[in-house]
């Protein structure tokens, strides 16, 4: 029922969603930095790392959630039809 299928493209789904909740959250934190601190170089070059951190782990956290949630649906669902 929950097959690979599925999980790809809801891993798609919530990479997709990690990735832009960081671009709204770190761009805003940009602005604040550039426009508020005396220096901001720190400030943003603290956000390229972690940036760079969430676009190479958000598939991997993705994928992990997915499978996680798509075994626990077909437990659920797989235990109320006696299987």
């Amino acid at each position: 029922m929950w097959n690979s299928d599925w999980v790809e493209g809801m891993s798609r789904i919530l990479t997709a969603g990690i990735i832009i909740a960081y671009l709204v959250l770190g761009g805003s934190m940009a602005i604040y930095f550039v426009v508020e601190t005396d220096k901001p170089l720190g400030g943003l070059i603290s956000l390229a790392f972690i940036g760079f951190l969430v676009l190479r782990f958000s598939k991997v956290v993705a994928d992990f959630v997915c499978q996680t949630v798509a075994d626990f649906l077909s437990w659920i669902f797989d235990g109320f039809r006696g299987r």
